[in-house]
């Protein structure tokens, strides 16, 4: 199969698989969260879970840097402004507005006062905070194009990559919407790096990287647990925590190198990977629904609970946002 020259199927796949790790790592996150008991088997297994792929949204956020970044260094700000920002702020205000109706519908104490905090967060849901983060990516990413130099975007990757990292470790203050994006732009700036340089590591030794570092995030999770509490997570599973970046570039790079004539030219991978945002919006919802009618990672073993769940889940949002895509008034949601 052919593709147009500027299309880089592999990017498709890369997409594809980050969505689903999302949606994988939600499920198993609700068992960390509200079963934490350190000698519980089924939490180890949702903590293994969940360590494994919290690669999923510094690799979502490498994947806007290489899309985003090449052109916002070719136009004016005004121009990348009109281009891009339209393309999320529908899906931004439409799905804000979504949930905050659906808080106000099953939260016996939500209140619209704390909805409009929660927006001014940048969370109004839990999983929305993406959303409102990459629209500071968004406005800053014509400036951040203006380095160009392979010098200048190490340093600055490698600087805001540390001191992200560091923040992680220490703890800081309350993000806002307008401050969200900031601990991410490393990752931004990796993506359009790492994609230009002809360099790569053996595939294999990448994953196995990523893989001891998903393992030490698990087990250091678990052996904090009995004395931090919920920090414990708090601390390993955070997306600038330096075993997660270490995870995070090593997967990044590892994906780069999939087949661009292989399983990435599947015409399914094309159409789930245009879907992708509609399929991260609508998946709290379907595991909600699912969840009520007895469906989510401690239903049984959660090994298979939670692979059952996530599966669920992923194919009955990508079927909903496919539905969406269809309607024209309703088409700017998901794609």
């Amino acid at each position: 199969m052919t593709t147009p020259a500027h299309r880089q199927p592999q990017l498709d796949l890369i997409r594809l698989f980050a969505t689903f790790a999302v949606v994988w790592l939600h499920v198993s996150a609700n068992v960390v969260i509200y079963r934490p008991d350190a000698a519980s088997s089924a939490w180890w297994t949702a903590n293994v879970a969940d360590a494994l792929v919290r690669w999923c949204v510094p690799v979502f956020v490498m994947l806007s840097g290489a899309l985003l970044l090449p052109g916002a260094g070719q136009m004016s700000a005004t121009d990348f402004y009109r281009k891009r920002l339209p393309r999320l702020l529908w899906p931004l205000l439409g799905w804000t507005a979504c949930y905050l109706a659906l808080r106000a519908g099953t939260e016996p104490r939500f209140s619209w006062a704390q909805g409009w905090r929660d927006v001014v967060k940048g969370v109004p849901y839990y999983h929305l905070w993406y959303l409102y983060m990459t629209l500071g990516l968004y406005l800053a990413a014509p400036f951040i194009a203006r380095v160009t130099a392979p010098a200048e975007m190490r340093l600055l990757m490698g600087l805001a990559l540390a001191i992200a990292a560091t923040e992680s470790l220490i703890g800081s203050g309350q993000a806002s919407v307008l401050t969200r994006f900031v601990p991410y732009v490393g990752y931004f700036v990796a993506g359009h790096y790492f994609a230009l340089r002809p360099w790569r590591p053996a595939p294999s030794r990448a994953i196995l990287l990523a893989l001891a570092c998903g393992a030490l995030i698990a087990l250091t999770t678990g052996l904090l647990l009995p004395t931090l509490g919920k920090r414990a997570w708090l601390l390993m599973y955070a997306y600038t925590n330096p075993l997660v970046i270490v995870m995070s570039l090593a997967l990044w790079l590892a994906l780069l190198q999939c087949r661009a004539d292989g399983w990435a030219c599947h015409p399914l991978v094309r159409a789930l990977s245009r879907l992708s945002l509609g399929i991260y919006a609508i998946h709290p919802l379907w595991l909600l629904a699912l969840g009520r009618n007895g469906l989510h990672g401690l239903s049984f073993n959660p090994a298979w609970a939670i692979a059952l769940t996530s599966i669920a889940a992923f194919v009955l949002s990508a079927l909903c946002a496919a539905l969406l895509s269809r309607l024209p008034l309703l088409r700017r949601l998901v794609e």
